[in-house]
């Protein structure tokens, strides 16, 4: 096989296409050309051809990762998914998915973390929140240990919830089981909510006294 040229791409001047034999074979950074040695009329193995394909599959699946950690951060299994929606491929995936979890951009327990501190500031309980952990692909170990202290965290949330929602008004049976499907669906449980609706009623209690 013989490299027949290299010409400069109109739409990103820093990156050239490559044709061996005549056809296109890939596009390559100026960079990666003087790394290759790649000269035009030179002879080009086929080892080192799809050593180079590799290569700027590699790059390309890095490069698409980068991107979307730098829209916010992801779990493993989302970076993942996303990666193989763009047919890299296997050897690609998981050579991009080693670099990053070894220099710590991919860091399931790190990511729940932040993720529970962002959907409880959005009002979510427990229970929503370990639902969504799960669907994210984070396992229930580490789910499990980063929301086994949000149980009295879950009833704070509750009353400010409340309070917010109905200010000082009392609660009558109606307005009550309004309250509990209200927090129900935000993730709450029943102990939870319940707890809550007693706290604040004493605490209402108390402030009239």
């Amino acid at each position: 096989m013989i490299l027949t040229n290299i010409e400069q791409q109109a739409k990103n001047p820093k990156r050239f296409s490559v044709f061996i034999d005549g056809d296109f074979a890939f596009g390559l950074d100026g960079t990666d050309i003087l790394y290759y040695k790649l000269k035009i009329g030179e002879e080009i193995s086929c080892d080192k051809k799809e050593l180079i394909i590799a290569d700027c599959v590699r790059k390309k699946a890095m490069d698409k990762a980068v991107r979307l950690l730098s829209v916010r951060a992801r779990s493993e299994k989302e970076l993942r998914s996303r990666l193989e929606e763009n047919e890299y491929g296997s050897n690609a995936i998981e050579y991009v998915m080693s670099i990053l979890t070894e220099n710590g951009y991919i860091d399931d327990r790190k990511f729940a973390e932040e993720f529970i501190a962002g959907q409880k500031r959005k009002g979510f309980g427990k229970t929503a929140i370990a639902h969504k952990l799960r669907e994210k692909g984070i396992s229930r170990q580490i789910s499990d240990e980063t929301l086994k202290n949000e149980d009295n965290s879950d009833t704070e949330r509750c009353i400010a919830l409340l309070n917010k929602k109905y200010g000082s008004c009392s609660f009558d049976r109606e307005t009550a089981k309004k309250a509990f499907s209200w927090l129900g669906g935000r993730g709450f449980s029943f102990d939870t909510v319940k707890a809550a609706l007693k706290a604040r009623q004493e605490d209402n209690s108390g402030s009239r006294e």
